[in-house]
């Protein structure tokens, strides 16, 4: 149940803006909110008595007190809590947006801010889908969906997931592999470029090769977006073995390493702007619309 804290405001208000809204709120009545309010105890010190369920304020003064460290998940939906109960609506801007850094809607920042993923651990794509359903914050489920699919399938079953959303989880899976092939790693099936071509056997049987390489792992082609594209893993397989030189047909001609790279990013791109339809979702420019109303 609710527990009474009583807390140094002028602390609060030094690490964060939403406290002075919170203390604002607090001349609007007692309908403003739950039980809150200030008074002045014997050293002038202005003082903030709160109702908390004890565990998320635990959570959210630890992430005020100690800056600088990533916010467990736990802190996050205690704060998402308490942004909702107490109308803080910059708390809950803040909180959206530590989360779509996290689970982002644009490809190139994928991995860009990982190391804020707490746990780091396939789990944590779980516990983002909950907050999500839980406090409407639609626009991180397709990368959060994403993130559970690279889980094994009989890991998945384990985790607690909603049936609905493990049936999804697993369809998007099969969708996203079987495009992994017919659109992103397209160009490697298609015919030799021909004219434009400076090798038309040494290429030909390099995409073979790698076709080759691909076909050994099919289970792994959901993982693409977290794997190194397969022209830029090949060729510095390649470096690694020492096998590169100065002659271009130790690898692949320019031109047809060009057009590789071309479709691959191409290929890549169009897969995640289609991301949110594996899952079911509403595309990425709904979903960012629906967050920002909800926001407002």
């Amino acid at each position: 149940m609710p527990t009474s804290f009583a807390i140094r405001l002028d602390m609060l208000q030094e690490r964060g803006t939403e406290f002075y809204l919170l203390s604002d709120r607090l001349d609007q009545g007692p309908d403003a909110f739950l039980p809150c309010s200030v008074y002045t105890c014997a050293s002038t010190i202005d003082l903030l008595s709160v109702c908390f369920y004890p565990q998320d304020l635990k959570f959210a003064l630890f992430s005020y007190f100690y800056p600088g460290k990533p916010t467990h998940y736990d802190v996050l939906e205690s704060m998402l809590r308490l942004a909702k109960k107490y109308l803080a609506h910059q708390l809950r801007a803040d909180i959206v947006k530590h989360l779509t850094m996290i689970y982002p809607s644009k490809l190139a920042a994928l991995e860009e801010h990982k190391d804020l993923r707490v746990p780091d651990h396939y789990s944590h794509s779980v516990r983002a889908i909950a907050m999500s359903q839980e406090h409407d914050v639609p626009i991180i489920l397709p990368a959060a969906f994403y993130f559970a699919s690279t889980i094994p399938p009989a890991q998945l079953i384990d985790l607690h997931l909603k049936r609905d959303d493990v049936a999804v989880i697993l369809s998007g899976r099969d969708k996203i592999a079987e495009d992994a092939f017919k659109i992103a790693w397209s160009w490697l099936f298609i015919s030799s470029s021909g004219s434009r071509c400076s090798s038309v056997v040494q290429c030909q049987r390099r995409r073979l090769d790698v076709i080759q390489k691909l076909a050994r792992s099919p289970g792994d082609a959901h993982r693409l977006f977290l794997n190194t594209m397969p022209h830029q893993y090949w060729q510095e397989e390649d470096k690694e073995n020492g096998s590169e030189s100065e002659d271009e047909v130790d690898w692949i001609c320019k031109k047809c390493l060009r057009e590789w790279r071309c479709s691959e990013q191409n290929g890549y791109r169009q897969i995640w702007d289609w991301l949110p339809s594996y899952f079911k979702l509403p595309d990425w420019d709904k979903l960012g619309e629906n967050s920002q109303q909800l926001e407002d």
